[in-house]
């Protein structure tokens, strides 16, 4: 009996070992594969966290400052252009409704989807991508550029 528990617990021991040394691959490759795309990574991933954050405490304001404007959804089954920040918490609850909360919230950094169009949150409810700030694009800043439902 006690070798079976011995035995199972190197067992364990050896998993929980092995799935965090997998999570931090997962990790460095979705860095290393953003490195790839953007030439950096840690902005996204700083992004990623706070959008999390934000959406979680239902900050609106925050998350509001998060969006490339104007943005398109679909409110009431129409689709809207949202055009500034106010008007975005206007309609926050109707936008960021229960299942889209719950796709950011269940979303791991390690397991976004990327493409040289940005990363996709989910099943492609949320889209964040580098957005230029002048003429040549050698200054952006990672925001929301799409919201799907």
């Amino acid at each position: 009996m006690k070798f079976t528990s011995l035995l199972a617990y190197l067992l364990l021991s050896a998993s929980v070992t092995w799935s965090g040394t997998a999570l931090a691959a997962s990790e460095q490759e979705m860095n290393a594969r953003l490195e790839q795309l953007f030439s950096s990574h840690q902005n996204y991933h700083d992004f990623f966290n706070n959008l999390k954050a934000q959406i979680a405490a239902k900050n609106k304001p925050e998350v509001a400052k998060l969006v490339a404007y104007p943005i398109t959804v679909k409110l009431g089954g129409k689709k809207v252009q949202i055009k500034s920040q106010p008007q975005l918490i206007k309609n926050y609850d109707a936008i960021f409704t229960p299942d889209l909360v719950a796709a950011v919230s269940a979303q791991q950094y390690e397991d976004l989807f990327a493409n040289d169009q940005g990363l996709m949150i989910g099943k492609g409810q949320i889209w964040f991508s580098g957005v230029c700030r002048d003429n040549q694009c050698k200054k952006s800043t990672v925001l929301i550029t799409g919201i799907n439902k």
